[in-house]
């Protein structure tokens, strides 16, 4: 029986590993795309309840403040901008608000949030979490939203990783998604008008 030679096998198990690390890749999750579900779902919030009234958006803090990204096999996924985790939301929001024609700055009915967690993995089944509290008006009890969004991880790290990505912001829109269908979101709106 013939052996192979040290360098020939080398090359062939470089040739398995490599697809499946990322090594000094970056990778960024995209900027944030409004859900026309979401929208859809204001603008009927704004028929029902709010009778042209404004929202506003006010503080976002974290359990982590600053962190801006995850890791996704060998490397970091991060922001667009740089910008912490929460500030991308808190901006997610006001896009879906402004979208919507609802937000308004100056509005005093302030919708505040934390992001509670955050986490993600790129392997096997691959899934991305996020868990925030929104209070909705000055006073009111934090309404507790959580978003898990699954994926089919590869065994190639690049694609893992761009569908993570793509995970991140499908787990944004959902969250807002589930805030604005939430019936404690609507009750504390028809408290505070």
């Amino acid at each position: 029986m013939r052996r192979v030679p040290r360098i020939f096998a080398a090359k062939i198990l470089l040739a398995l590993v490599l697809p499946s690390v990322t090594g000094c890749m970056s990778f960024q999750y995209p900027h944030y795309a409004v859900s026309m579900e979401n929208i859809e779902s204001l603008q009927s919030l704004n028929q029902s309840l709010l009778n042209k009234s404004k929202l506003g958006v006010g503080d976002f803090s974290s359990y982590k403040p600053g962190k801006n990204s995850e890791s996704c096999r060998a490397a970091q996924i991060t922001t667009p901008d740089g910008g912490p985790f929460e500030i991308y939301i808190k901006n997610a929001l006001i896009e879906e608000l402004g979208m919507a024609g609802i937000y308004s700055e100056e509005s005093g009915l302030r919708i505040s949030g934390r992001l509670d967690k955050i986490e993600s993995s790129s392997f096997g089944s691959g899934w991305f979490l996020i868990k925030m509290s929104f209070v909705i008006a000055a006073g009111n009890d934090p309404l507790a939203i959580e978003s898990i969004q699954t994926f089919s991880a590869s065994w190639e790290a690049p694609k893992a990783c761009r569908r993570m990505e793509e995970a991140f912001v499908l787990s944004v829109q959902d969250l807002l998604g589930k805030l604005f269908i939430h019936p404690e979101f609507r009750k504390a709106l028809r408290a505070a008008k």
